[in-house]
């Protein structure tokens, strides 16, 4: 079950329960405080969990998270393959990411205004990609990645 709810950036930066054990005996409600220097248009869902125990987690939504991914990807000082590593699962995802989100993000960072949507975000990636160090991503994700070599294959 999963419920969409919009936050206005000022609730967002304040402290608010953002998930809660509910259990036989107890509520116990649990609470961050978020950097209220991010940047604006993201969306949140709340998400029922349901295993070991019942809670709600209220979370940004996939396309959200894949904005704050392609912008960390793309624009931040220093390469970090792990990223890179995570935006190829996006990538498998087929989704597109929250255009308000990634602009006002880079706009916030670079102090430039682009207009990238759906149009022109193909584009954008391959350009993007085009001037990673690959080289540099693999030597970062290497000590993640376990590859077994068997001679019987």
């Amino acid at each position: 079950m999963r419920i969409i709810e919009k936050l206005s950036h000022q609730e967002f930066s304040c402290q608010f329960p953002v998930f809660a054990f509910l259990c036989k005996y107890c509520i116990c409600p649990w609470v961050l405080r978020f950097n209220s220097g991010k940047s604006r248009g993201w969306n949140t869902e709340l998400s029922l969990v349901n295993r070991y125990f019942v809670f709600i987690v209220l979370h940004f939504d996939l396309a959200s998270l894949y904005a704050t991914k392609l912008h960390t990807c793309f624009f931040r000082k220093y390469t970090k393959g792990r990223d890179f590593y995570d935006l190829i699962w996006y990538f498998g995802k087929r989704i597109l990411p929250n255009f308000e989100l990634l602009n006002n993000a880079i706009e916030q960072t670079e102090h430039e205004k682009i207009n990238l949507n759906a149009d022109n975000f193909n584009d954008f990636i391959k350009e993007k990609l085009a001037r990673v160090d690959f080289a540099k991503v693999k030597r970062d994700v290497e000590a993640f990645v376990k590859i077994r070599v068997n001679s019987n294959y």
